[in-house]
């Protein structure tokens, strides 16, 4: 079976296809319901978490509520990899993809939500996380979710809730454009003590943005 690029240690079709299998197979026992039965119970305003009682384990409970969501989300980023990848290919492999992306969606903003009035101000999350919500956003045409996201980005990197902000070269160009499109004013980055910390100082990546909204890009070709 050959393999699918040019480096030795890349996966053959065979492997990955074999990997796809594996997914599925750690999924079909059911134990994603759970996460399902619990999710319907906390949207019809029932609490399915008792050790989460009371205002004040709202954080907690945020964390468990999202944890029943990234189960739901894996469990139907499983069904569209076997659908898109597996031996049985299936046509629905798309309706199955945007259950995920939803899933996913979800789960980063509830992850941001749980810090707006938390009282634990040293509680970080993860940038890289955010920004591809915000990029599956875009893949998906969710223009409007995508601009949720960014203006929750934005907020939560100004007050520094990021613990991975000083990484990423390629998400902090995303980032930029998005603010940028948005008229979304924006200059705290992740390396404030650098002469230009725009997307980390990566010099391409800072000359692309400069010239992003050019009618012509064929300049920046090379």
């Amino acid at each position: 079976m050959r393999r699918l690029g040019i480096f030795p240690r890349w996966e053959t079709e065979l492997e990955l296809l074999a990997q796809v299998d594996n997914i599925w197979n750690a999924w079909i026992d059911g134990k994603w319901l759970s996460d399902r039965r619990n999710l319907e119970e906390y949207a019809r305003g029932e609490n399915p978490y008792p050790d989460t009682l009371g205002l004040g384990e709202s954080r907690q409970l945020f964390t468990r509520v999202r944890a029943s969501i990234m189960g739901c989300s894996q469990y139907e980023s499983a069904r569209a990899l076997r659908a898109m990848f597996g031996s049985c290919c299936q046509s629905n492999w798309a309706v199955l993809l945007a259950k995920c992306w939803v899933y996913e969606y979800w789960a980063t903003r509830i992850e941001h939500y749980s810090l707006v009035d938390s009282t634990h101000t040293d509680i970080r999350v993860s940038l890289n996380q955010a920004v591809e919500t915000l990029s599956t956003c875009l893949c998906a045409g969710w223009i409007d979710q995508a601009r949720l996201v960014a203006e929750e980005i934005r907020m939560l990197y100004e007050r520094q809730r990021f613990f991975d902000a000083e990484h990423y070269p390629l998400y902090h160009w995303l980032l930029r454009i998005c603010l940028d499109h948005w008229n979304l004013a924006f200059d705290v980055w992740g390396r404030s003590h650098e002469e230009k910390p725009d997307s980390l100082s990566e010099s391409m990546l800072n000359e692309l943005f400069d010239h992003w909204r050019d009618g012509d890009l064929s300049p920046m070709q090379e």
